[in-house]
């Protein structure tokens, strides 16, 4: 959408909010109820994991990873916290980690 279209959108996408009615008293009451009442449940799953299911878990970090890249050929990943971590993606092992104590 072109941001002249958008900005057209939005001027009347606020409009209809300010002269409904309805919609104001929807958004007043998702905001008073909507935490403690959660009324919006989807009746069935839709949403699908991208790529297809979890297929490795990969643990071995004491702490929390800051930062993680994939090797250029794709066959490796490299996660950092306070060590380093290279897993082989083909089985989801460790492959080599690199710290204090390596």
């Amino acid at each position: 959408m072109l941001r002249k279209e958008q900005s057209v959108f939005c001027k009347v996408l606020k409009k209809s909010i300010y002269l409904s009615p309805q919609i104001r008293q929807l958004i007043r009451q998702c905001d008073t109820e909507g935490l403690a009442i959660n009324a919006l449940l989807p009746m069935y799953h839709c949403m699908h994991t991208p790529g297809g299911p979890l297929q490795y878990s990969l643990e071995g970090h004491p702490f929390a990873p800051f930062g993680v890249g994939i090797t250029s050929n794709a066959k490796y990943l490299i996660s950092v916290s306070n060590i380093f971590i290279i897993w082989d993606l083909t089985n989801g092992d460790v492959y080599r980690q690199v710290g204090r104590n390596s």
